[in-house]
């Protein structure tokens, strides 16, 4: 479509004027207007405001040598049809001497495929993702089309944020020579100064261990301190990142320094020198008291570094009161204040004491909670994909899959993998079934907030690799802090549900019946649930949002109580000709041990439409599913199929509970039920009318009423009317394997045995 118009877009009318002073001005006072939400409409001239909304990469080129670098890169990387506009504010200059520099002023339009987060601006040249941007709409629609705009790549984009502003590292034009003086000139001492400091740093973070370069939360907390410090240091977070041979990738290094920016707001921190010193302390003390003599600091370290730097992964929770700490590891442990002060009392800092003259040590963590200053957040949540308040600390800290490294292999495609042959497998081929899965996993990943309201269940014969698939989904893509595998059932869906704190996935292994019939009613409201309670020992429970996607796997027939009117679960069966092939399953872990698909399943899944899908009325409707609903199908149900089958139009209701307690025992089953119990619930079925008689009920039975709401209610299937009917029905028998609701006890609707019959 030609000449689209940009999300957002709001067209804005200026009224002709007779020059570009007055054009100026209404230009001003327009976006005054707008800023204080006073938007007015004028006539004649049509111009566009618009937000790009992170889909878009913009790049505003101000001078001339911001506008020459990106042309000569464009060149380099040989982008055909670049799409550019010329800024708006070319024609708003008078001065002739002007428009000699302002010309150069252009936008440069690409997809926002490398998912760029923040706005960068590097002296005259700025690259935006999240800002309003202000078009000529004449201009704007003859030269772009948003469908066409070229990706942004990789090398290209890493090059392009290298730039160097002209006006930092050319030398300045020549002029007399000043009258000699013993000072030195003013730029030559701020280079000395940027110089020592840069040195300072460098020296600073040399010191600190390797660990923390292997150690993603480490790592990327160093480099976030180095960015606070100066944004100019990228050379120091390259050179701290080269310490690792594992790990070290050039290209993530760039990625990570365009994602930091400086934190601000209640509850935020920052990480400073004073975090780098503290580091720097711990890891090696010698070669930091060195630093501090060659730098002229006190070896000592004050209150004020300490806080720096516990506070990045300390804080205090408001509601409920608790303390928080982040591990190495970014996990979150929660604690009471007895062993939060336990845990630190041996933190010490020094202060003079002014009469003896010597250095008085006080306890850290007394001094810190009676600061006032400390730092607090209202409450603790887990908000994947979302931008928590300032007031709320958000657990989630990302992906496992955008904090390692992937293969950049731009040749792969995810759609020939053998893990996506794999899937499909799981899905039986069924290409319902596969669009339906993975739009589940795409909302997961996408939108975790966002409930399905649904849970998968997989059944296969033993060795399909149902864990294979998940457990690299869970642990490698989603990470091993947000997924939960377990074959225990109850420890989920029992009083207390800690162990679904924070989680985004959950599967349950070897699903049966006799494990789940009896948590049937917590399962279903876990499905659908909008937060869960969590309690940790000897603290009071908190509320979390319920984020978690639940998938089932089992080699069962009827793993989970499906009732008729079921409107949460999604049955499918695994294709079992995989089942045990050694040669298929090396390949597959060969290829998910590479990683070399990781980063490609994940933008795979950000490119699924899911966002408005109907994952209740949308479920493949599949044969696995419909036995299940059939096995669970109350026993009283079966037995009032029985009832029609039969023939016989009028009962006593002596003699049809009768026949109900013969059908029971015919079968093996065993309950008890009154008379007056049974009465009541065989009056709720439609075409079975209860009549009183002078001394006994009778029943009459409306079959054509009663076919209609059988198959309707209970979805029934009636092939053969005509055969002999008793009620041994071989159909409703079990294997040892096979547990239906037979396993427990009557609950008001379900007539189930205590006994199995295995002869």
């Amino acid at each position: 479509m030609s000449n689209q118009t940009p999300p957002n877009t709001k067209k804005i009318i200026f009224a002709e004027v007779a020059n570009n002073k007055e054009m100026k001005e209404l230009k001003a006072d327009y976006c005054k207007k707008y800023n204080s939400n006073k938007i007015k409409k004028y006539s004649e001239f049509n111009t566009y405001l618009y937000n790009i909304n992170q889909q878009y990469f913009i790049i505003d080129c101000d001078d001339k040598y911001a506008y020459k670098y990106v042309k000569s890169l464009i060149n380099k990387y040989e982008i055909t049809n670049p799409m550019k506009t010329k800024s708006i504010s070319n024609i708003y200059n008078t001065n002739e001497e002007e428009l000699k520099i302002t010309r150069y002023k252009h936008h440069y339009y690409f997809k926002n495929n490398l998912n760029i987060t923040n706005d960068k601006s590097i002296g005259y040249l700025e690259m935006f993702v999240n800002k309003l941007i202000f078009e000529d709409a004449e201009q704007f629609n003859k030269n772009i089309n948003l469908n066409d705009l070229p990706d942004l790549p990789q090398d290209f984009y890493n090059e392009l944020i290298q730039y160097k502003c002209p006006s930092k590292t050319e030398k300045p034009p020549k002029t007399e020579k000043p009258p000699k003086t013993e000072k030195k000139p003013i730029t030559e001492n701020k280079k000395t100064e940027d110089t020592t400091e840069e040195n300072k740093i460098m020296e600073l973070v040399d010191i600190l261990d390797v660990w923390r370069v292997n150690n993603y939360n480490q790592w990327y907390n160093i480099g976030q301190t180095i960015y606070n410090i100066n944004k100019e240091y990228i050379n120091i977070f390259d050179a701290f990142s080269k310490k690792s041979e594992k790990h070290y990738n050039i290209k993530e290094i760039y990625s990570k320094w365009n994602e930091y920016k400086i934190p601000i707001g209640k509850g935020k921190t920052n990480l400073t020198v004073g975090t780098l010193r503290d580091n720097a302390h711990k890891d090696n003390p010698e070669l930091y008291k060195k630093w501090c003599l060659k730098y002229g600091h006190n070896t000592k370290i004050s209150y004020e570094e300490i806080k720096l730097n516990f506070e990045v992964n300390n804080f205090k929770i408001n509601n409920p009161c608790m303390y928080g700490t982040i591990n190495y590891e970014g996990e979150l442990i929660i604690r009471d204040r007895r062993e939060f002060v336990n845990l630190y009392e041996n933190l010490i800092y020094t202060i003079p004491n002014k009469k003896t003259g010597e250095e008085d040590e006080i306890s850290f963590i007394k001094s810190w909670l009676k600061d006032g200053q400390m730092r607090t957040f209202e409450k603790i949540d887990f908000l994947p994909m979302q931008t928590a308040p300032t007031n709320i600390f958000n657990v989630f800290d990302g992906y496992n899959v955008l904090k390692t490294n992937n293969n950049d292999d731009e040749s792969l495609k995810f759609e020939e993998s053998l893990i996506f042959k794999h899937l499909k497998n799981l899905c039986n081929n069924d290409e319902k079934v596969i669009d339906y899965v993975i739009k589940f996993i795409a909302r997961k990943i996408k939108h975790p907030y966002k409930n399905t309201n649904t849970a998968l269940i997989f059944k296969s014969k033993p060795g399909a690799g149902k864990n294979v698939f998940f457990d690299w989904l869970g642990d490698v893509i989603i990470g091993s802090k947000y997924y939960l595998d377990t074959e225990k059932p109850e420890l989920l869906f029992g009083r207390f549900t800690s162990l679904l704190e924070n989680k985004i996935l959950v599967v349950v292994n070897e699903t049966s019946g006799k494990d789940t019939f009896n948590l049937n009613e917590n399962i279903k409201a876990a499905i659908t649930a909008k937060e869960n309670i969590v309690e940790h020992k000897g603290l009071k429970p908190y509320k979390n949002n319920n984020n978690v996607g639940y998938i089932f796997l089992t080699n069962n027939d009827n793993p989970i109580k499906v009732p008729h009117d079921d409107r949460r679960f999604c049955g499918i069966e695994c294709n079992n000709s995989i089942c045990n092939n050694s040669n298929y399953f090396k390949n597959l872990i060969d290829e998910i041990n590479e990683g070399k698909y990781n980063k490609l399943f994940y933008e795979y899944l950000l490119n699924v439409d899911c966002e408005n899908y109907d994952f209740t009325n949308n479920r493949p409707i599949t044969s696995f599913y419909e036995d299940m609903k059939e096995l669970n199908t109350p026993l009283i149900v079966k037995f009032v199929k029985n009832i029609y089958l039969c023939g016989k139009n009028n009962y006593k209701g002596s003699e049809l509970f009768n026949l109900f307690n013969d059908y029971i025992k015919s079968n093996n089953y065993k309950c008890e039920y009154t008379s007056t119990k049974f009465g009541i619930d065989i009056n709720k079925y439609k075409g079975i009318n209860k009549k009183r008689m002078s001394n006994f009920v009778e029943y009459n039975i409306n079959k054509d009423e009663l076919k209609k709401y059988l198959m309707d209610e209970y979805k029934m299937e009636f092939y053969d009317e005509k055969h002999d009917v008793n009620f041994i029905d071989e159909n409703i028998k079990e294997n040892d394997d096979d547990l239906t609701q037979s396993e427990t006890d009557y609950d008001g609707t379900h007539f189930m045995p205590k006994e199995h019959n295995n002869n």
